[in-house]
């Protein structure tokens, strides 16, 4: 991915870094760890079929609460307790704000083309990558957006 960042050049990544780092580009997990595994954060970032992709690790979560299995389907249910609070992948996506990532379907509008984790989360050409960081801050502006109506302003 370096020569894809590299070819983003200076000032596209100091943008990405400033405008993805915002409060809507964050998102609380719990952190306590379960009989000495990796937290959800941890899993989601080493996870070779979700490489820390939110977009991924949303899908996982809406599998979670449909019963299907995702490559974090072990670590998402040692934090069941954390997502019954939510009652479903609506309540879910409400609490936190993710109605963008959502289509009308409810269904995970994803960065870049997916297949079902069958192959890597990264993307493959400099387009897609492109693409990539392109969904994800549109995804983070809209989310801050929506935050700030949230908390009345």
């Amino acid at each position: 991915m370096r020569d894809y960042y590299e070819a983003m050049g200076t000032e596209s990544n100091a943008d990405w870094h400033h405008n993805g780092g915002t409060i809507g580009g964050r998102l609380v997990f719990p952190r306590n760890r379960i009989d000495g595994r990796q937290t959800l954060n941890q899993r989601r970032g080493t996870h070779a079929r979700i490489r820390d992709r939110f977009d991924l690790t949303l899908e996982a979560i809406r599998r979670h609460y449909s019963d299907d299995e995702s490559p974090l389907s072990e670590t998402l249910s040692a934090y069941k307790s954390f997502f019954a609070l939510f009652e479903n992948f609506e309540g879910y996506v409400r609490f936190f704000l993710l109605e963008d990532l959502i289509d009308d379907a409810g269904n995970v509008r994803f960065y870049i083309p997916f297949d079902g984790y069958a192959r890597s989360p990264l993307p493959s050409s400099l387009e897609q990558y492109r693409e990539f960081r392109r969904r994800q801050l549109d995804f983070v502006a809209a989310r801050n957006v929506r935050i700030l109506h949230a908390i009345g302003h």
